[in-house]
């Protein structure tokens, strides 16, 4: 198995200002209670607004060498030098769409504690299975809907979030995606899609087994891991499904397995045919026009739940590392629910 682009993985998903118990809510109105312990400092920048400071070529050429993380693991995969760099920075920032771009996303994100408290609270869950995890640099960032960036960076030293692909479907400005993939770039999409990302790190699975059911294991430990770090998130932004679609598919979970088995697909290997049910599509014809695309990680899902389920001793990190997809797919005893 192979680590996932960031992009596949779009599902959906630091400091405490004090010691008291805050309240907050995501964007679905679910409640997300989160308690500064302080296990994980977390250095939370916005640097986009560092960058809009002074626009000057003296004033970006500043900014990298104030953020020389940032410009080596993010600015340099894009030019080839500081001095390109420095030019095509200061030709998109002083832009008259990108520097309105800028100002829509500071008044649409003018506030993101919510979104500073959900990366800590995840960050802190995520120390407690894996005790040497820390946490990144975390920096937001305006890409100019890649202009000069993409929409997510995470490395081993920093996590990039560009602002301006999370605006919604309302802004005028959107990333150029098919709008089955772009529903799933809003603000209650930024935090899970890294945590996903980071649970990406931690899958383990045997290299050569290119099998659909090993594919769908591997993104229905990525969603239950989801699941469990931010156990407030709706199962609708954990897979990236609306809520008409996640009733279609809790509905008619008899059809999609009995497609499954009588196609004999679970053990397939073609790409062209297991990538029909993982990849990205709007919906799986096989199956009906109503079954959404990226069905076969839903069903992942469904397996390692009822995995986990029929073994209550199991923890999160030993799940991540049993290598053995087909091993997990027999212990779940999986069946539909009627």
């Amino acid at each position: 198995m192979k680590n996932i682009p960031i992009h596949f993985i779009v599902l959906f998903l630091i400091f405490f200002s004090s010691c008291n118990e805050k309240s907050i809510k995501n964007t679905d109105n679910q409640a997300i209670t989160t308690e500064n312990k302080n296990i994980i400092p977390i250095n939370f920048i916005r640097l986009e607004q560092e960058l809009w400071k002074d626009k000057t070529p003296k004033g970006i050429e500043n900014f990298l060498k104030n953020y020389p993380t940032f410009n080596k693991k993010y600015m340099a995969k894009i030019f080839p030098n500081d001095k390109i760099s420095i030019k095509e920075i200061g030709l998109g920032i002083n832009n008259a769409a990108v520097d309105t771009l800028f100002q829509i996303t500071q008044t649409e994100f003018k506030d993101i504690k919510i979104l500073e408290n959900q990366f800590a609270e995840a960050a802190n869950e995520i120390k407690k299975h894996y005790p040497t995890y820390y946490t990144q640099e975390f920096y937001t960032f305006l890409s100019g809907m890649g202009f000069w960036g993409q929409d997510f960076l995470i490395s081993d030293s920093m996590i990039v979030v560009s602002l301006d692909y999370f605006l919604g479907d309302k802004c005028k400005y959107q990333p150029q995606l098919p709008q089955y993939i772009l529903k799933r770039y809003r603000k209650e999409y930024v935090i899970p899609t890294i945590v996903a990302s980071i649970g990406n790190h931690y899958i383990q699975g045997e290299i050569t087994d290119n099998s659909l059911v090993a594919e769908m294991i591997f993104f229905g430990k990525m969603y239950y891991f989801v699941e469990q770090i931010m156990p407030q998130i709706s199962s609708e932004i954990i897979c990236g499904y609306t809520a008409t679609e996640m009733k279609e598919v809790n509905e008619h979970q008899d059809v999609i397995w009995a497609h499954m088995i009588d196609k004999k697909l679970l053990f397939e290997t073609k790409n062209e045919i297991t990538n029909r049910y993982i990849g990205e599509r709007p919906n799986v014809q096989e199956i009906g026009n109503n079954c959404p695309g990226r069905i076969g990680r839903w069903l992942g899902w469904r397996i390692v739940k009822k995995y986990m389920l029929q073994n209550p001793t199991i923890s999160l990190k030993e799940l991540m590392a049993e290598k053995d997809a087909k091993k997990i797919f027999i212990a779940s005893k999986y069946k539909p629910e009627m």
